[in-house]
């Protein structure tokens, strides 16, 4: 633990000072770690070689400085906790004004930065570039990936990431299981909550607007709707299920469809959306028809911000909570290594006026 060698006796420094720069640094250097008892009092000075009294002066610069406790009737117990700090990388895209990727980023900040100072780096996937080469180059000890598609997920889960330690947001899945990844997801119940509510409320010619199912949360929410049709014998028109095919341009095309249905005869009642850029192209395409919301027909979005216009009722996901948690199990993972459990959020139905009883339509 300790040589004689490390006391000088001829030096510009006390022999006192130079005991607490020895035992100093064995302590910030985390040679001697946080809660180690250490030798008597009597058995350091004779390996100092020292009297009592100036070991004494020694340990009380250390215990100045909080880096040791002194014990009646216990000992002496250092009290410095050395704490390493992570590069974590996060494959996520903060976008200006987006609700979603900023409060994603926010729970991030709290749970790696805020409390002990690690960094966060963002990396940008792509396809054709070799993702765990870009892991590599950013010196990052984890990874959190943020509601990566399909293909991105499958990547992830290849051999050759296996030692990486890693947390999935937003994503769930059946290759997740089988690989015993660790993710944070919601529960699968969120449509069935808008489609139970319309329900309630009377509607049975209720519309979905979905796009392509690209990961295991649209797929879901897609499931979801078909299963509600299917326990309440809703009218199952095909028409009424809208898959948005325009990538570039989820607005207008959701706006172009509420339109469609809306203008005709056998317009539906009320329309769910499995994503806020659908609802708010839906809600543009209803009042281009002509139509009330909710007086002629309920639209329910889903993680529409509070602060928009329209005000729609929404499905809402804790997405600053789940980031928080996300940073909690990657900081774990890194920590001890031990393995993590998934954890589902519960989604909740948000009522901000545009859906109405049937009879009020």
């Amino acid at each position: 633990m300790l040589t004689k060698s490390e006391i000088e006796k001829i030096a510009p420094q006390p022999i006192y000072r130079q005991i607490a720069d020895i035992m100093k640094s064995k302590i910030i250097s985390g040679e001697w770690k946080n809660g180690t008892k250490l030798p008597t009092e009597p058995e350091l000075a004779q390996k100092f070689e020292t009297s009592h009294v100036t070991l004494r002066k020694g340990l009380k610069i250390l215990k100045g400085q909080k880096l040791i406790i002194q014990q009646k009737g216990r000992g002496t117990f250092i009290t410095f906790n050395q704490e390493r700090k992570f590069r974590i990388a996060v494959t996520l895209t903060i976008q200006e004004h987006d609700y979603y990727s900023l409060s994603v980023f926010a729970g991030l900040v709290k749970a790696l930065q805020m409390n002990s100072g690690n960094e966060i780096v963002l990396l940008e996937l792509q396809a054709g570039v070799s993702t765990l080469q870009k892991f590599h180059d950013s010196g990052c000890d984890g990874l959190i990936s943020v509601a990566s598609n399909a293909s991105m997920i499958e990547d992830l889960c290849k051999p050759e990431f296996d030692e990486i330690p890693m947390v999935f947001l937003h994503a769930s899945g059946d290759i997740l299981e089988e690989k015993k990844k660790i993710y944070i997801d919601i529960a699968r119940n969120s449509i069935s909550l808008a489609m139970d509510r319309l329900v309630e409320l009377g509607h049975r010619r209720i519309a979905f607007f979905t796009p392509d199912p690209y990961n295991a949360n649209f797929q879901s929410r897609i499931e979801e709707y078909h299963s509600a049709v299917r326990k309440y014998g809703l009218d199952s028109d095909e028409k009424l299920f809208c898959i948005i095919t325009n990538v570039a341009s989820w607005y207008d095309a959701a706006r172009e469809k509420a339109f469609e249905l809306c203008s005709t005869a056998d317009k539906p009642t009320a329309i769910v959306c499995a994503g806020r850029t659908f609802a708010y192209g839906a809600w543009q395409g209803i009042m281009d028809a002509g139509l009330k919301i909710p007086q002629d027909i309920s639209v329910i979005g889903f993680d529409c911000e509070m602060a928009s216009n329209p005000h729609l009722s929404t499905i809402v996901q804790p997405f600053y909570e789940m980031a928080e948690k996300a940073g909690e199990l990657i900081l774990a993972r890194l920590e001890s290594r031990e393995p993590c459990d998934s954890i589902f959020f519960n989604a909740f139905l948000d009522e901000r006026g545009s859906s109405a009883s049937l009879l009020i339509n």
